[in-house]
């Protein structure tokens, strides 16, 4: 059985040893991700070690209370929360300033007129 040797003048085992730096280096730099500091929730500095364990916490109480039924999490389609909106705007708005008109005694006549002006400044 015969070898046959090749001899590229040690180039090959320089471009191993080069690769091999490399890998060294990125892993290394890997070994850091977790320790990285990122902007918690509330803005504060944790790393994302951190991070991932309070993401992992939030969802396993998110899991548990879905599975006691509460609905406190589910998601909410587009037209429900339009039609929260339109709710709103057109139902609750008018009543609340209703109220506060009432409330403040506003001349709708006149609603921004030169008394309304000089009585809202004016001590009591």
């Amino acid at each position: 059985m015969t070898t046959t040797s090749r001899d590229d003048g040690g180039g090959a085992s320089a471009h191993a040893q080069g690769l091999r730096l490399a890998i060294q280096n990125l892993e290394r730099e890997i070994s850091r991700i977790p320790d990285e500091p990122v902007r918690g929730g509330r803005g504060e500095w944790i790393s994302r070690r951190e991070a991932k364990d309070k993401a992992r916490v939030a969802m396993t109480t998110i899991h548990q209370e879905e599975a006691n039924g509460s609905l406190r999490h589910r998601t909410v389609n587009r037209q429900t929360k339009l039609l929260t909106l339109l709710f709103v705007g057109l139902l609750d708005f008018p009543v609340m300033l209703w109220l506060v008109s009432s409330v403040l005694n506003v001349d709708w006549s006149d609603p921004f007129g030169v008394p309304l002006l000089i009585s809202s400044s004016s001590p009591s």
